[in-house]
């Protein structure tokens, strides 16, 4: 088997794994990036949508809800990449360049922030659990550090803790958006 094989066959294990929980641990997550990346593309009814990196389709949904798109999916084999190497999802750059050398134009990125509210900490963890993150978790559970590093974090999590128990945690988004 080849590298680039075992690399695809081991991202695909983690999501096949995270399936059953991907995006339904009641964190409005996924959907808050999608309505936002569906307002700052503002497909028009007759436009094409292209989502790169679609996951439940969060945005997708939305965008053919407004463009009213038909379409195909591209073919083209790419292959997952590991964190670090070069690919699409590097970075607001890598992508900019990826949709221009692709032929798209007016290619922009929208920096964003995105703020999202865990009731407790039990889900936040829950919520690690569900997504490609969960890759980490499995590593942390084989070393047999999982529950030792979730108490040692627990801590850290205080910064983003309100006073309800819930925790707040803001992050700037990318979102790239090009025309054909």
């Amino acid at each position: 088997m080849s590298e680039s094989s075992g690399v695809k066959q081991a991202v695909a294990g983690v999501f096949d794994r995270a399936a059953s929980t991907y995006d339904q641990t009641g964190v409005d997550f996924f959907g808050a990036v999608g309505r936002e990346l569906v307002d700052v593309a503002d497909p028009r009814p007759g436009e094409w949508v292209l989502d790169l990196g679609c996951g439940l389709g969060a945005s997708t949904l939305l965008a053919a809800e407004r463009a009213q798109p038909g379409g195909r999916v591209p073919t083209e084999e790419q292959g997952p990449k590991r964190p670090g190497e070069d690919g699409p999802f590097s970075g607001v750059e890598v992508m900019g360049r990826c949709l221009s050398e692709a032929g798209y134009v007016d290619v922009r990125t929208d920096l964003r922030e995105l703020t999202v509210v865990y009731p407790d900490e039990a889900t936040w963890w829950r919520t690690l659990w569900s997504h490609g993150r969960r890759a980490t978790m499995e590593r942390l559970q084989e070393a047999g550090v999982v529950d030792s590093t979730m108490r040692r974090m627990s801590a850290d999590l205080d910064g983003v803790r309100r006073s309800d128990g819930s925790l707040e945690w803001t992050a700037e988004m990318a979102y790239t958006v090009a025309r054909v």
